[in-house]
Parts: structure tokens; sequence; C-alpha cells
């Protein structure tokens, strides 16, 4: 018997792969479908062949979209008809398959040619094609939880027939659960069966779910989509389900199945697979890659200070150097010894004390030149444990999509909006604190996005725009900075209404004329909204103060656009910062500073400062009188314009160092945001750059 007929065997695997392959045949039969449908249908036949290990299927299928990647007529018949003939030793009707007819030119009649004799045996994968298999099944999970979330957007109180809709989610969710189980996704499959089961509850039930019972269910698709990222094979997700079920009353005993035990690894996941050979995988929390990373930064911090005690042991070995030479003239000068002269002995003791005074002297010098290898070895060591260490602490941005994304889309199932979320730059990496430190703020944008700029369903059909609104998630490389959108195609932001509420507030004088800049920046003012009363859906300005404070607390920025009935954007923009940063060294009233060098835009005198550019001088904040004759120009983050100039008594070199943030409780009316250590343990202040100029205006 052909081993494929046997992989197929199960009867649940194979009408969820009949359903698939049906599905993606029918695409291919459509008269309008082009050579880019026919590559999107093949590529998903392929995915589903191997996923169902139906190896026959999946040879036919890849040399099908060789054939279209060549232009090949007639490879593609006969790649067609060894389709045909492995789905006829399945005893798959293949009458579909006969008839196709591919935009490369009409391939002539289709002959079944025989399926192949051998296929690898079911759900056992070698690790060469594990990495793909499993890239096949991630690819189709999400699409398949995005169907979900569409198909729960629908699921609303007052639908007229909650049961289709039922029915084609647990279409989709029988298919996941099948195709998490062959690829070793048990955990994943577990969750998928509860989640099946609540529906199937649901479907049983006369009237259509509630808002909290959609809601609840919308929590586990996002966790869900989480779970395709991480290791333990869904192990979190089922879990986190079988709870969230239960504790919501959807959750039925028969539907909940057993953990898988812990040992050798089940026959539908590869021994081995994504490992190289002899190695373990080992999960490391991210708050331990955190501190490793502190620690390194540590090592930067002792390796300047050997440097100063490499220059140091130097300096002693220079001094008794210079000592000897004196001692040698003045023995020069003395002569040897005579009657009426210097005793012999004390000149001998002299000599003795010269060479003793040369051997110390060379001794440290030799250990200087040892003690500045090991700084060198130390330094070259820091650099390899920080690039091996580079990739530990990082995720992408699409992992901080997956957190904002469930915010977003259970306020549309809350407020009854139709609302589809287009996610773009996903493969951008961050460290993972800043992600972690990102999700809030971005999750309340995009809830504000859904909430408050996002028309009703039926006020979008009034305007005559589109029945599902579009949220659109967008990350971007700027220089070494990141830039990161939340965009809705809703009204926009009302600009009339927060003018008048800024009148109200005293913000902006009666009868002033505001640009729409200004406007916008009220918007981040703390409390600010257009909301006199105060309700579920508060203005958009609540939380905007708090998104500005997180991302200037990383070192970044919020801005805010609208266009008039189409839709707001705004974007946060940062620099992501590195423990050990490059500073530029100041003095100022006897004391020394670091400014962030990244904020500098060059040192200048008073007098060639420009009239309209701000001066602060330092000394200010010892309450000292204006002395200073140089300023630094200082810019924004991000920015090229210089903002203004801080006075300065003396300007030192560019220095690499290890700067740690102030405790909250120290973040005053303050202009220093972090601190940092010399090598010889001293404690120097960083100025903050935005706090300074506020600091510095309120001592005018």
């Amino acid at each position: 018997m052909n081993s494929d007929a046997a992989l197929i065997d199960d009867p649940e695997l194979r009408a969820i792969f009949v359903e698939e392959l049906g599905r993606h045949l029918g695409s291919l039969a459509d008269p309008g479908a082009g050579r880019a449908q026919w590559q999107r249908a093949l590529h998903a036949m392929l995915g589903a062949a191997r996923m169902m290990r139906v190896e026959g299927v999946a040879e036919a299928t890849e040399a099908l979209q060789g054939a279209f990647h060549r232009g090949d007529a007639r490879a593609a018949r006969r790649a067609l008809g060894a389709l045909a003939g492995a789905l006829e030793a399945l005893e798959i009707e293949t009458g579909l398959v006969r008839a196709l007819v591919p935009p490369l030119g009409d391939p002539g009649p289709i002959t079944a040619a025989p399926p192949p004799s051998v296929a690898a045996p079911l759900g056992r994968f070698d690790a060469a094609e594990s990495d793909e298999i499993r890239a096949f099944f991630r690819a189709d999970a999400r699409s398949r939880l995005e169907t979900l979330g569409e198909l729960l957007v629908r699921l609303a109180p007052g639908v007229d027939d909650h049961r289709t809709v039922l029915d084609a989610m647990l279409r989709e969710l029988h298919a996941l659960k099948g195709s998490s189980g062959t690829v070793g996704f048990a955990g994943l499959a577990r969750a998928v069966h509860a989640f099946e089961g609540a529906a199937q509850a649901l479907r049983a039930r006369s009237g259509a779910p509630n808002l909290e019972t959609v809601a609840t269910l919308e929590g586990l698709r996002s966790r869900l989509r989480i779970a395709l990222d991480e290791d333990d094979g869904g192990e979190a997700a089922a879990e986190a389900a079988v709870a969230r079920l239960r504790s919501a009353g959807l959750l039925r005993e028969r539907d909940v199945l057993s953990r898988r035990p812990t040992g050798p690894l089940p026959s539908s996941m590869p021994e081995g697979a994504g490992l190289d050979a002899g190695s373990e995988v080992l999960r490391v929390p991210a708050v331990t890659v955190a501190r490793l990373s502190e620690s390194l930064g540590e090592v930067a911090f002792v390796q300047r200070r050997l440097d100063a005690r490499v220059e140091e042991v130097s300096g002693h070995a220079r001094g008794l150097l210079g000592a000897l030479r004196g001692l040698e003239d003045a023995l020069r000068k003395i002569g040897p010894a005579r009657p009426w002269g210097a005793p012999a002995d004390a000149l001998a003791l002299l000599q003795r004390v010269g060479r003793t005074l040369d051997e110390t002297a060379r001794t440290l010098d030799g250990e200087a030149a040892l003690m500045r290898q090991d700084a060198e070895h130390l330094s070259a060591l820091g650099l390899s444990a920080s690039a091996a260490l580079k990739g530990l602490g990082r995720v992408s941005v699409g992992w901080l999509f997956d957190r904002v994304v469930p915010s977003a889309e259970a306020a549309a199932v809350a407020s009854g909006r139709n609302v589809r979320v287009q996610r773009h730059g996903e493969a951008i990496e961050l460290d993972r604190a800043v992600a972690e430190k990102l999700v809030e703020p971005l999750s309340q944008l995009a809830r504000n996005a859904v909430i408050h700029g996002i028309e009703k369903h039926s006020e979008r059909l009034l305007l005559g725009k589109s029945a599902w609104a579009t949220l659109r998630l967008d990350a971007t490389r700027v220089g070494d900075g990141v830039r990161i959108g939340v965009e809705d195609d809703g009204a926009g932001i009302h600009l009339e209404e927060v003018a008048s509420r800024a009148r109200a507030l005293g913000l902006v004088a009666a009868g002033r004329k505001v640009s729409e800049a200004e406007l916008l920046e009220l918007l981040f003012l703390p409390g600010f909204s257009t909301r006199r009363v105060v309700d579920v859906e508060a203005g958009r300005g609540v939380g905007l103060d708090l998104v500005r404070e997180t991302l200037r607390r990383l070192g970044g920025v919020v801005r805010a656009r609208t266009r008039a009935g189409a839709g707001a954007r705004f974007e946060v923009e940062f620099v992501p910062r590195p423990l050990a940063q490059r500073m530029l060294s100041v003095r100022v009233a006897e004391a020394r500073w670091l400014l962030p060098l990244a904020r500098v835009v060059g040192v200048s005198t008073v007098e060639a400062l420009d009239e309209g550019v701000a001066r602060i001088d330092g000394s200010r904040f010892y309450g000292a009188a204006p002395r200073s004759r140089l300023v630094v120009l200082l810019r924004d983050e991000g920015g090229e314009v210089v903002r203004w100039a801080l006075g300065v008594d003396a300007v030192e070199n560019p220095v690499e160092t290890v700067v740690r943030a102030l405790p909250s409780a120290a973040l005053g009316p303050v202009p220093f945001g972090a601190a940092s250590v010399d090598g010889d343990g001293t404690v120097v202040l960083v100025l903050d750059p935005d706090r300074a100029l506020e600091y510095g205006r309120s001592l005018c």
C-alpha cells in the first residue's frame, strides 16, 4: 500500500486535509485566477501537504511551483499529472485537478502519473525539514487565527444566525487543532481543543453569546497567537485556556485533554529539531538577560578602573626612574671616594640604592605592561560576551504587536466596531526590556484609535466608508532609532473641540489663533480631554500624558497627526539606549557633569552664540552668578536644530561610560536624570537636556 495512503488513514486528519485541499484547488479553478493567485494557493497547498506528511502531494505541488517559476507549461502539465496520481492513490476525486488550466498556456490533457513509491513515515520530521515545516504551520495558524478574529467580531448579540458563524469558527479550530498536533505543538492543540469545546457549547444554546463571552474568546484567541512564538509548544497557552474558559463557565470537562507527560519527544516532534548537535535548549528569563547585560556594563567600568591603575603604576615607574637619574647625577658630581670627601661606604650605599631603584622601576614597568595586557584581554572578553548576548535579550516588533493587537481587538468587540489590523515592519528587533515598556503605551494608543477614532459600523456606511475600519501598526528604522506608528482611518481628531476645551481650561487665550501643531501638543497634557463628562469612552486625550512620560523615560518622543474625516496617526520614535553610552564631560562651578553626546551639536563661545538661541548658564543650578565663557549647543531628541545652549566653564574629552537612571524618588525638579561612576569611584551626574532646560527657565 502506498505509504501516503497510510499517512492519512486517520479519519480526522484525512477530513482536515481533504477540506484544505478542496479549498485551495477551488482557488486554482477560479477562471479569473492569475499567476499571483496560483502561486499563493500552491504555497498554501505545499504547506498543508508537508504538515500532514502527504509526500506525494507535496512533491507534485513543489514541482508545479518550480514550473511556474520557470514559466514552463509542459513541466506544469507533468506536475499536474503527478498531483492527480498522488490524489488517486489517496482515493480523492481528481476531476478538478484534470480540469485545471494554469495561466502559462493550455497544457493539454492531463494524465495522472503513478504516485511515488516511497514516502516518509507519519509524524517524523528530520532536523533539516523541521524549521521549514514549522514555518508553514505558523503562517497557516496565524491566518486561521486572523479569520477567527473576524468571525468573533460578527458574533455579537442580535446576530441573525450565530450558529452559522460558530460553524465557520469550528472548521477553523478543527483544522488548527489537527495541524498543531501534527507538528508537535501538543499544548497548543489542547488549548484549541478547549476553545473548540466552548464553541460547540455556545452553538447548542438558543441565543447568541453576549459581549462578555465574546471578549473572553477574543482574549483566548490573542493568547493562542502569542503561543505560536513561544518555545513550550503551547503548554502555557493550554493552561491559560483551561483557566480562562473554566472561570467564564464555558468549559465542559470532557473538553479538557490531559497534558502529555514530559520525557522523550513525541513521535510528531523531531528529536533535536532546531538544536545543534550535542546542545540543549535552555530558556532564560528576560530579567536574567537584563542582569547579564548590566554585568557586562560593570565589566566596562572595571576595565576603565584597571586602565587608571595601569597609568598610575606606569607613573610610579617613571617617578622612580626620574629619582634614579637624579641620584646618578649626584654621584657623578661627588666623584670617587676621597679621604677628604664622602665616605666610601656611604657612596657604596647610594649605589646600592640606585640599583634597587632601577630594579624596582623596571619591575613596576613590567607589571604595568602585564596589567595592560590583562585590561586588553578583559576588553576582548567583554566584547565577545556582548556579541554572544546580543540576540538573547532581543525580540521582534512582531512580538510587541502580538501584545498590542489584543487590546485593540478586545476594544473593537466590546464597542461593536468592525476593525481589521494591518501589521508592517514586524522583523525589526528591539531590546526585550524596551519592548515590554512599550506594550502599555502602544496598547493605549491602539485602544484610543478604536474607541475614539474609528466610527461605528452604521456611521461609516453613511459616510460612504468601508464597513470594516483599518488599524495600521507599522515600524521602520530611522537612523539608529525606531519609529512605530499607530494609524486609523476613522474620523480624525476634532481640532475645534480641542481648541474650545483648551480655551475653557485657560490653556489658550481667547481670540488667539492656535496652530494645528499646538493643538495636537495639548492632547499630551495631564488630564486633558475634550469630554466634559466622564464615561466609558472618555476623551481621546486620556492616558496620552502617560504615553509621553513613558517614552520620555526611554529617551523617545510621541507625535500626533490628523486628517479631518480620514483618520489620525500617532508616532512613537526613540533611539535604544545601551547601558554604556557616549558622554561629553564638562566642568561647571568646580563640578563635573556628563552630557549625552547624541544631543550635543557642538561647542562655541558666548560671543559667537546666535542671538535667537536661548542660553542657560550651568552655574545658575548652584545659585552662582553666570560666568561661563563656553557654551555647549544642545538639540532635541532626534532633532537637528539647536534648541538651547548650556554655559560651562570647561569642556573635556568624550567618554564611554555605564549610565544608570536615578531612582524615581530623586527625579523631582532637578536637571539630572542619571549618574555614572568614574574609575576612581567618584559619582558623576548626567544632565538630562530636557529637564535642564525646564529647570533653568524656572530659575530665570
